[in-house]
């Protein structure tokens, strides 16, 4: 059943159908697949478990039965740089959006990271991948662990800790358009009911984009989303760029599978890098991608 669209909802990822595995923590660009650089890859088989267990969901192995509190997993891993790390989980919490799950994250000596865990809803099939912030790591050999502090345990996956330097940031075209797509977003909650490609972001409240311009200016917006009221219901979302908030008028496609391309305005752009964040006013919207043409 779909969940409607409140501010609070977070930013999903319906995944397509063929699992993808990221292949040794590699991370690439969302539009060329060019390779950017190495992730620490933290894999559920390769833990060393406190108080759970594995435990298979399709084909995948996820860490299970953390019921106990500070059970969880840790791993030994070698951070190449000092830096600030960006953390990402694929997990699953089914439970329903009176359940409660938080986890102390913590590699080495840097100060721990607490993650309160959004839910997934709908049952042990649903799956997310999920960037709940950074860490700031020090160089050298040491262990990650993740431990359980709330009430309610989860499924986890994997973990990956990107550096920030080589984190996606949305080029332009050759032609300057900027495509925004769920690959490149910055933070993303991920629903899978198939865990594999990255197709729709979903159900979000927000969610931001790096990009970068060649030279700034006015661009139109044209967004393929689905919105499950009609035509005749009108919805607000927020564009903001680098925090100036600009608000657009939606219609409804009269289905959460209906997409539909349209733009509804233009934004202005700075030269070079900003951060572009998307977010529910009214309503949210199943979102394939989001295209910025610049005017001439």
């Amino acid at each position: 059943m779909k969940l409607f669209f409140i501010l609070t909802s977070s930013l999903f990822l319906c995944l397509g159908a063929q699992a993808k595995f990221p292949a040794e923590g590699l991370i690439k660009t969302a539009s060329s697949g060019a390779i950017q650089g190495k992730a620490i890859l933290m894999k559920a088989e390769n833990a060393e478990l406190v108080d759970s267990k594995l435990e298979r969901i399709h084909s995948n192995k996820f860490i299970a039965g953390m019921a106990k509190k500070d059970s969880g997993a840790s791993w030994k891993i070698n951070v190449p740089n000092d830096g600030e790390y960006i953390l990402e989980i694929w997990y699953v919490f089914p439970w329903t959006a009176s359940a409660s799950a938080q986890y102390e994250l913590q590699s080495g000596s840097a100060p721990s990271f607490v993650w309160k865990v959004p839910t997934n809803g709908g049952g042990i099939n649903d799956a997310s991948i999920y960037h709940p912030g950074s860490m700031k790591l020090t160089k050298g050999k040491q262990t990650f662990t993740i431990r359980k502090k709330g009430r309610d345990g989860i499924y986890v996956r994997y973990i990956r800790l990107i550096p920030t330097d080589i984190f996606p940031v949305v080029q332009p075209t050759a032609g300057g358009k900027i495509i925004l797509t769920p690959e490149n977003c910055f933070i993303s909650h991920a629903q899978a009911k198939d865990l594999g490609k990255f197709n729709v972001l979903s159900h979000f409240s927000s969610v931001s984009w790096d990009i970068e311009t060649k030279k700034g200016g006015t661009y139109t917006v044209t967004t393929d989303y689905a919105i499950a009221a009609p035509a005749s219901t009108l919805l607000k979302i927020g564009y903001s760029v680098n925090g100036n908030l600009e608000e657009f008028t939606f219609p409804g496609t009269g289905g959460w599978t209906k997409f539909a391309k349209y733009s509804p305005g233009g934004i202005t752009l700075p030269p070079g890098k900003c951060t572009l964040t998307v977010k529910g006013i009214t309503s949210g919207a199943e979102t394939k991608s989001i295209m910025l043409v610049p005017e001439t």
